[in-house]
């Protein structure tokens, strides 16, 4: 391959010694007799969009050498090797055995605007002006050649059989994933910068060791050893770059790879994409296939494009790599990929029901109350949220490509990116408010149960034991050794905790649920509505719900349920009958609360396992509540215990302590001052103006008044 094809027209210039037909062989090649020889050919090709004065020249002309301008050439000349080849096709069917062809493109526009200033001017202006228009190219010239063109893109094609043979053998070792289409043969080629290539670098350095057929050596050789010749600056420049976690608009091309995981930014939060292929269809825009997975009870993968644009206002300068809208995984630090994938092994614990703890970060004083649970069950909720028959079809979504029951089982979630590219967020059920909420999987935790949650209530003590010992009873069915003969009837623990406001009833069924380790779902008359058919269907959700999840279910203030039925008033006497019927088969924990005991339906004092009564609170008690709440909060502040036995002779019940206590807090934060005595006194003496007026009013405190119309007795005086 050492001489001249002749298949080529000669441009008039014989003695230009820029002819080539470069042939490459491997310097070390294998000593044996049968291997063969490899070859490649440089062409170069020159586009022209033919304007005024190039009119006349060729759309794509092809040279054996670099173009440029010559001596004595005028504005009309086309920028040109000497060597032309007026058909590639025919020229390389006409001197076969390359095993390659790289083609590098220049644009004849582009080289004139470049070395316009070269140009001298032939003749006066007046000879200028009688010259039409069109031909005013010819009164330019050049005093002597120009450099050669500088090239714009380059490409290799043409791949000889034996060559597409040899990169077949290296597929699999570079991790190619069919990115060349072998099937079109010489049809297929590669664009500069050959990223596919940046990125398979250490497998081509050493294929040798890697068991690839010795008969392919040579061809890899040349096709290597091309492409990291004539890219060696260029690769170098990148890995410098990307180094430092930086990146220019020239190698944003080499940052992307099939396989990669890809982090971007959905909804506030950082998800993780698998980059299934690359492409490059325009500058400094970057398409990407990206998959991921869905989760609504099953989880199915998810294909969608994305386009990665270089940021606008961003200057040729070099950028941070993480400041693109999506950037590969491994420029985001270890920190980053631990954190997708903590994330995705709790998305994977709430594949099936999980109660959850939903922390978010918060700097005010009772950042305590966004801790809140959350049961995650995509079962329950397709159930009460059905897709719509006539809803449209996703097209990102691959349908029923997704993860096996057998899978869903396994302890352990699948391989292969998985935990990285889960969905960010997942639908909870907050008992907070009673609804179904997208949660950041990121905010979840496990529930951290208050095991000493019984030791902290405000009670007497042999009510307390009592109370612990039928929930933790309930909780191993071995015990319960007395069943009633009708089945399914009377299997559920159903406690009344009656006595006045803030003495620590709610409280009481909220260690309930901690010493169970079950969520409470609370309910109060506000929720269940008026009409007997709502209370009806209501209540039946509430405890059936109540069922599925293992709840402990908390009926507050439940007075309009259990106040004693008259002949004169039928709707009352229909709302207490629904509840009897709805309690007689309930098998769970349920705790009803009232401070009305005294208008008590005597048809409920069968169906209640127990009822506890919670006398007005003491000093003691109170003094008690004021250091259990305090020591709670993140900062107690300057409030000693001489100060809370001295709060503790304002008679206040607990709910009224919790409230001072928050108010307080708050004042304090808004002066930047720690919590004092003074703020305590301050939020009193404020509350307590209110209860003062309140007492005037109706001649009579809230004691006497619920003495006077039977809803209470009055206390036992100790």
């Amino acid at each position: 391959m050492n001489q001249v094809p002749t298949a080529f027209s000669k441009r008039p210039r014989d003695d230009d010694e820029s002819v080539h037909v470069e042939s490459k062989r491997h310097k070390e090649e294998p000593t044996v007799d049968h291997a063969p020889k490899s070859s490649y050919l440089v062409v170069h090709t020159v586009s022209c969009e033919g304007d005024t004065y190039h009119s006349h020249h060729e759309e794509n002309a092809y040279y054996l050498d670099v173009p440029r301008l010559f001596a004595k050439d005028s504005k009309a000349n086309a920028v040109r090797g000497t060597h032309e080849i007026e058909d590639l096709e025919q020229f390389l069917e006409e001197n076969p055995g390359y095993d390659f062809v790289v083609i590098k493109a220049y644009s004849c526009g582009e080289y004139y605007k470049n070395h316009e200033a070269e140009f001298e001017e032939i003749g006066d202006w007046k000879l200028r002006t009688k010259i039409p228009s069109e031909q005013r190219a010819y009164l330019y010239t050049l005093p002597r050649d120009l450099p050669p063109a500088v090239q714009e893109d380059e490409s290799i094609s043409h791949f000889s059989q034996d060559m597409v043979e040899a990169l077949k053998a290296l597929d699999a070792l570079c991790h190619w994933d069919g990115a060349f289409n072998f099937a079109a043969s010489d049809h297929f080629d590669l664009r500069a910068p050959y990223t596919i290539i940046y990125h398979s670098r250490m497998s081509l350095n050493d294929y040798r060791e890697k068991g690839v057929d010795i008969i392919y050596w040579p061809r890899i050789d040349a096709f290597r050893n091309y492409i990291l010749g004539s890219m060696s600056m260029d690769y170098a420049e990148a890995d410098a770059y990307f180094s430092k976690n930086k990146l220019t608009p020239r190698h944003l091309t080499k940052l992307f790879r099939k396989g990669d995981v890809l982090v971007t930014q959905r909804d506030g939060n950082q998800v993780g994409l698998l980059c299934k292929s690359v492409s490059y269809s325009e500058p400094r825009v970057c398409n990407l296939e990206c998959e991921s997975w869905t989760f609504d009870g099953v989880f199915r993968r998810k294909v969608e494009p994305m386009r990665v644009v270089w940021p606008s206002g961003s200057s040729l300068d070099a950028i941070s790599i993480v400041a693109l809208e999506a950037f590969p995984l491994r420029f985001g630090g270890d920190e980053l990929k631990q954190r997708l994938k903590q994330r995705g092994q709790m998305l994977w614990s709430c594949r099936f029901r999980k109660y959850v703890t939903y922390e978010e970060s918060s700097s005010a004083p009772d950042a305590q109350t966004t801790n809140l649970r959350f049961m995650v069950d995509m079962s329950t909720y397709k159930t009460l949220h059905p897709t719509p028959a006539n809803a449209p079809h996703d097209p990102t979504s691959t349908g029923g490509h997704g993860i096996d029951q057998a899978a869903m089982k396994a302890e352990e979630p699948p391989g292969d990116n998985f935990l990285l590219t889960l969905p960010a967020k997942v639908p909870g059920f907050g008992f907070h408010n009673k609804r179904w909420v997208d949660l950041s999987v990121g905010n979840i935790k496990e529930v951290s149960w208050d095991k000493n949650a019984f030791q902290k209530l405000v009670m007497n003590g042999q009510k307390k034991d009592l109370l612990e010992a039928l929930v933790v009873a309930q909780g191993d069915r071995s015990h319960n050794k007395v069943r009633d003969v009708i089945e399914g009837k009377s299997n559920g623990l159903i406690l009344l905790l009656h006595g006045p406001p803030g003495t620590g009833k709610t409280l009481t069924a909220e260690s309930v649920a901690e010493r169970a380790q079950k969520p409470l779902y609370r309910v109060t008359c506000g929720d269940i509505g008026t009409h007997p058919e709502e209370i009806e269907s209501y209540l039946e959700s509430v405890l059936s719900i109540g069922k599925t999840w293992d709840c402990v279910v908390l009926l507050d203030e439940a007075d309009i349920f259990l106040e004693e039925r008259s002949p004169s008033d039928l709707k009352r006497n229909a709302l207490v009958s629904i509840f009897l019927r709805v309690l007689e088969y309930y098998d769970g924990i349920l705790i009803l609360t009232t401070n009305r005991v005294g208008t008590f339906d005597e048809a409920f004092k069968s169906r209640i396992q127990l009822a506890v009564h919670y006398p007005s609170l003491q000093r003691l008690d109170r003094a008690r509540i004021w250091k259990i709440i305090l020591d709670s909060i993140k900062d107690k502040g300057d409030v000693s215990d001489d100060n809370i036995f001295a709060l503790a002779d304002y008679p206040l019940n607990g709910r009224q302590i919790r409230n001072t206590i928050k108010t307080a807090s708050q004042q304090a934060f808004y002066l930047k001052s720690r919590l004092t005595l003074g703020h305590l006194q301050t939020a009193i003496d404020v509350a307590n103006e209110f209860e003062d007026y309140i007492c005037r009013a109706r001649g009579q405190t809230d004691e006497e008044r619920a003495e006077d119309i039977n809803a209470r007795a009055p206390e036992r005086r100790v």
